[in-house]
């Protein structure tokens, strides 16, 4: 069974997704939301990556996160939220790495 939530799909395996939703629902809902001046965004990017250089990437990415962790509620500071995503995407004519009809 899968129920819409603002246009997107969402299942009993996808909870996190629903619940990234209303968050953002819930920020957009506020009087004082500016997305542009609060820098909100959502980027994409598609990598190709080894399982070594994606578990780099997933480190690093932690590193970053982690270190910020610890900031404390405090003049001009604001809660935000970061929400990383990471899953492998099917490239139409992928073979094992390799493109179909390239040289292997």
């Amino acid at each position: 069974m899968s129920v819409s939530v603002t246009g997107v799909m969402s299942t009993p395996q996808s909870p996190a997704m629903a619940v990234l939703l209303a968050e953002f629902g819930a920020y957009l809902d506020h009087d004082q939301a500016d997305p542009a001046a609060d820098q909100v965004g959502y980027r994409q990017h598609a990598v190709w990556l080894t399982p070594q250089e994606r578990a780099e990437l997933i480190e690093d990415m932690r590193a970053a996160i982690v270190s910020r962790l610890a900031n404390a509620p405090a003049p001009g500071r604001v809660r935000h939220l970061l929400s990383p995503i990471l899953f492998p995407a099917e490239v139409s004519g992928e073979v094992s790495g390799e493109m179909a009809g390239g040289d292997a």
